[in-house]
């Protein structure tokens, strides 16, 4: 796979020659070469048991019949935190699985969960993994799934799905061979985390792709009969901003300052392809007269949450291998000093450059991130702050437009900067502030 040291090879029996090839990293499970549950469960024991003993941060697993694109691989896993609950795989069903249980809190005895299909392969941070230990170490894992009577994959979405309450992050970017590649295009096999090879004989699992990579550059690993199989299920085509005539709207209130409360209720979000930061405060008071209740609760909403929110979703995105765009809304206060605006100005100073800092780490996943700064805008919210005539003339009369932004012109520069006509733009602040910085 070209991990070098970060493979290990788990067999049923001894075989001399790969021994002598990958030495202490061929593991002999003395499982049963059967396919059965009970087999098949031995023999995940005996890996997640290695896995933990080796310290190592990840823990990704791959049958023998797939093939890993290491750089990918890497790629996928330097989104995350290995301390932190990550499990990440391809479904191989459209709809979560249910076992019998043990009564729960509810009163139920019956689960729900979703698990990613070993055939297709998947990955587990050790954050996680540790987790995982009162019902998978030691043996643990063969009883557990004798008591739901589960194969080794699903009982992995058992523990964590179903007991762990830590959600399966949906990946495209594994593909196992009950997944017919002809429906899918080329060039995509250069964006696979893992491909899986069914043979010849299965004639809607083979594909022909010219000029990706031949037989020549990797001998080894493409069967002549295949030449590139390549896998990619597409989500709808991003860069598109939604319009007016959307009706599948659905809105989830929570307060963005709460970590926690905004985690839980983002897990229940579905694919996101286009991400628009735009929830603030701005509580304004002269720098001696600031209290540490609006200085917290302004960075708690104006640079946190962005940051929170961001985060995840950029997860997902890049385990879906979406080609994504974020926009932040800053201010023209990031860039000029204004009156009593000693903790706004700070807020969006701090997000302009984590806008720029999103934009360098992001790019190599081709996730885009600029903001828009606009000057006073007409919301309930600049009413409220710019309400009184004499303070409004005097910021008017620095404009040379000659007035404050309407909702409309900051939606137009965000809708611009979120669609493909803005394919090359990312780490960029987009003025909206009708000459303000330059008065």
């Amino acid at each position: 796979m070209g991990l070098g040291g970060s493979t290990f090879i788990f067999t049923d029996w001894e075989d001399r020659e790969l021994r002598l090839r990958a030495g202490d990293h061929m593991i002999n499970t003395n499982c049963s070469a059967v396919h059965t549950r009970q087999a098949l469960c031995c023999k995940m024991s005996v890996e997640y048991d290695k896995f933990l003993e080796s310290g190592r941060k990840w823990f990704c697993h791959v049958d023998d019949d797939n093939y890993v694109n290491p750089q990918n691989l890497l790629r996928l896993l330097s989104a995350f935190s290995h301390s932190q609950d990550v499990y990440v795989g391809r479904p191989s069903l459209d709809h979560p699985i249910e076992a019998a249980d043990h009564v729960r809190s509810d009163g139920s005895t019956t689960v729900k969960f979703w698990f990613a299909t070993g055939g297709a392969g998947f990955c587990i941070s050790r954050g996680l993994a540790l987790k995982m230990s009162p019902w998978a170490s030691l043996g643990n894992f063969i009883s557990t799934a004798e008591r739901v009577r589960l194969p080794d994959d699903c009982t992995i979405g058992y523990i964590i799905e179903g007991l762990l309450e830590v959600k399966l992050l949906h990946s495209p970017l594994f593909h196992s061979h009950l997944e017919n590649l002809q429906r899918l295009q080329g060039e995509t096999v250069l964006q696979q985390v893992t491909l899986s090879y069914g043979g010849p004989e299965n004639k809607h699992n083979v594909v022909s792709v010219a000029g990706v990579f031949g037989l020549q550059q990797d001998p080894t690993r493409i069967p002549p009969a295949a030449q590139s199989p390549s896998t990619l299920r597409g989500p709808t085509r991003p860069g598109h901003p939604p319009s007016s005539q959307h009706t599948g709207i659905e809105t989830l209130c929570v307060d963005l300052g709460d970590w926690d409360a905004t985690e839980a209720a983002l897990s229940k979000v579905g694919a996101v392809d286009l991400l628009v930061n735009n929830a603030a405060v701005a509580v304004l008071q002269p720098f001696l007269e600031v209290t540490k209740e609006a200085f917290d609760r302004s960075f708690d909403v104006n640079l946190r949450a962005v940051f929170h929110v961001s985060q995840i979703i950029s997860r997902q995105m890049i385990a879906r291998g979406v080609q994504g765009a974020i926009v932040n809304v800053s201010s023209q206060a990031s860039q000029r000093a204004l009156q009593e605006h000693a903790v706004y100005c700070s807020t969006k100073s701090a997000l302009d450059m984590l806008t720029k800092v999103m934009a360098l780490e992001l790019g190599p996943h081709k996730i885009r991130v600029n903001s828009v700064n606009p000057t006073v805008v007409m919301t309930d919210m600049g009413r409220i702050n710019w309400s009184e005539p004499q303070k409004a003339a005097a910021m008017i009369s620095r404009i040379p437009l000659g007035k404050f932004a309407e909702v409309d012109d900051v939606v137009n520069s965000i809708l611009f900067l979120l669609s493909d006509k803005s394919a090359m733009r990312t780490g960029v602040s987009l003025l909206v502030d009708g000459g303000f910085l330059v008065s």
